[in-house]
């Protein structure tokens, strides 16, 4: 054999014996990993969850008899993306009196407002438990057989809750999950007490709470620190406000009158702020306490009306002003604890009146709230001395 013909065979033979080897080898397969049942269960979730769409309705609706109200809940809609407004007019009804929401059981979001207004025969809010979110106002309004909002105690909301003309409402929810509002009126029910909201830290545009003449303690606002216009009206047996113990900013008009609550100490962390504060009442014989405004420092204007105050020595820290009213106080003999009370100077005039305060003498305490106002619009009538500004002015400021 010749030497060419001998490589070529050892060649050959290195071949086949590679091959043969190759062919033994396994194939190099990535082998399938079983599920658990419970992997396979999330994932069938994750299926349904994404297979699941929201039965929306689109724009707004309003209902006005219990046959609408039923017809629409048979949609089974999800989302509303305007408003929902159910409304019965008995003067003109439509339909059958609404007695029942329970229809509306599917609504889980509105985009919009939500009112309810004179519904008169409906006493619960039940079937609206699972809506989980209004991104608009909510306004109950008018419906004298409602007893109970525990069909919205778990939503979230951030705009306006207003209440009004709810006589056979007792209480409220604490309605823990709201944190701000822009607006709260609750006025003209029927609750006793008032121990809600402790979580909410702002209300920046009203807080109004009125007319309610059943209402004998606010214990709640707890962990309030801002609020815009502060107004606690007519609440005629109101005889105890513990709560608002954080409140320290009021950025609007705070008006107090009509309750029987005898003091100011819920805003004792009050310094500046608020545009004009209203404190009226009807002179009752307990003596008004005014230390809630000892941290005073500043404010517009300042008006007392028709309360039984003997003293102004709590505002000894209120250092500038606008306008000051004192009128029928009749209690009032001095102006003590206003000698550190000055005028705005960033406005044109300052304004200081003082009328039917039939036992006030003593006016000393203002002489330099009169003497560096560049113009002032002074005016006394009716009291136990009436001082002109020219009187202030040269040290005749009591009798």
């Amino acid at each position: 054999m010749s030497l060419l013909k001998y490589i070529v065979a050892i060649f050959l033979l290195i071949s086949i014996v590679a091959c043969s080897t190759d062919s033994n080898e396994p194939e190099n397969v990535i082998p399938e990993m079983e599920m658990s049942q419970e992997e396979e269960d999330m994932d069938d979730e994750d299926t349904n969850e994404e297979e699941e769409e929201e039965n929306v309705f689109e724009g707004d609706i309003v209902l006005t008899n219990q046959d609408e109200v039923d017809s629409f809940g048979s949609n089974n809609y999800t989302l509303i993306t305007g408003n929902l407004s159910i409304i019965y007019d008995e003067n003109n009804p439509s339909g059958p009196e609404i007695t029942s929401l329970a229809s509306l059981n599917t609504i889980r979001s509105i985009g919009g407002n939500m009112t309810l207004e004179d519904i008169n025969d409906l006493q619960n809010l039940g079937g609206l438990e699972n809506i989980e979110n209004i991104f608009g106002n909510i306004r109950i309004i008018g419906s004298t057989s409602l007893q109970n909002l525990n069909g919205i105690a778990n939503t979230n909301f951030s705009n306006t809750l207003w209440l009004q003309s709810l006589p056979s409402i007792e209480n409220i929810p604490n309605f823990d999950q709201i944190t701000s509002l822009q607006i709260l009126r609750i006025n003209s029910t029927a609750l006793q007490a008032l121990n809600a909201f402790n979580n909410v830290t702002e209300i920046t545009g009203e807080i109004s709470i009125s007319g309610n003449n059943a209402l004998d303690v606010i214990s709640g606002f707890q962990r309030l620190e801002v609020a815009g216009n502060f107004r606690i009206l007519g609440n005629s047996v109101l005889d105890t406000i513990s709560g608002f113990t954080d409140l320290h900013t009021i950025n609007g008009d705070i008006a107090l009158g009509g309750n029987l609550v005898s003091n100011l100490n819920y805003l004792q962390n009050i310094q500046s702020g608020a545009d004009s504060i209203v404190i009226s009442g009807d002179n009752s014989s307990e003596t008004f306490d005014l230390s809630g405004l000892q941290n005073l420092v500043s404010c517009k204007f300042l008006t007392f009306s028709n309360i039984n105050i003997t003293s102004l020595e709590s505002l000894e820290s209120l250092s500038e002003i606008i306008g000051l009213e004192i009128s029928s106080c009749p209690n009032l003999t001095s102006l003590d604890g206003l000698e550190n009370l000055g005028p705005n100077l960033n406005e044109p005039s300052t304004i200081a009146t003082f009328l039917q305060n039939e036992n006030l003498t003593d006016f000393c305490a203002i002489t330099n709230l009169v003497v560096n106002s560049p113009n002032i619009i002074f005016t006394t009538v009716f009291n136990g001395f009436d001082p002109t500004e020219q009187d202030i002015i040269l040290g005749n400021c009591s009798m």
